[in-house]
């Protein structure tokens, strides 16, 4: 059932910790371009392996670390390269925090999401996706309502097939993220997720 209290409250939480990254993600977004944001956004990596070992008992060996840190340093190094565009100012350093405290929920949400998954194998995983969806959707539904200007402009103000298109990558991403911690690891998940560095590579050189 889905209304079960233990799991219920568990992905609940991790629902309100996805949906906050969510919007501090779309925050960030207006002060830094994509690059920059990949760069602060590989500091992921260790916070994930991090919270791993702090709230699961799953450390990585020394190797483990060291690649961890090679991957990251080394996404950084190639966004750094390839980004020249950063403006400077306060809404840079704004847009900075807002990823580095969406990188911190994010991760508590990944590996708690990744420990209970496994906990509570028992229900299905569309089961535990609806139970985190339902969180996720209040949460983000608060926040909008806080924002006056989404009310004033309209929910779909300035929509067309680009958003159309994002739109349909965070909800691939959403259930692609789920299904991974389900049979993999948050910090496996978090390196799945560097190769986004690649992506946006070809898409800089594709995109006019």
């Amino acid at each position: 059932s889905i209304w079960q209290p233990a799991p219920m409250k568990i992905f609940s939480f991790c629902g309100v910790m996805y949906a906050l990254g969510d919007y501090l993600e779309m925050k960030s977004m207006v002060s830094l371009t994509g690059g920059a944001y990949q760069i602060l956004l590989q500091s992921k990596l260790l916070i994930t392996a991090l919270m791993s070992w702090g709230i699961k008992g799953s450390g990585q060996t020394m190797l483990q670390w060291n690649i961890l840190a090679i991957v990251m340093l080394s996404m950084c190094v190639y966004m750094c390269m390839g980004d020249s565009s950063q403006a400077a100012g306060s809404q840079v350093f704004l847009g900075a925090f807002n990823v580095l405290l969406k990188n911190f929920v994010s991760c508590l949400a990944s590996v708690l999401t990744d420990k209970y998954t496994k906990q509570f194998d028992h229900e299905p995983v569309y089961v535990q996706a609806v139970q985190l969806r339902c969180a996720r959707l209040a949460t983000l539904i608060v926040l909008i309502l806080m924002d006056g200007q989404t009310l004033q402009n309209g929910f779909f103000h300035g929509w067309d097939v680009c958003v159309g298109g994002v739109l349909l990558s965070f909800m691939l991403k959403a259930w692609s993220t789920l299904y991974l911690l389900s049979m993999l690891d948050s910090v496996l998940k978090s390196i799945g997720e560097a190769v986004a560095v690649l992506v946006i590579y070809f898409m800089e050189v594709s995109l006019p």
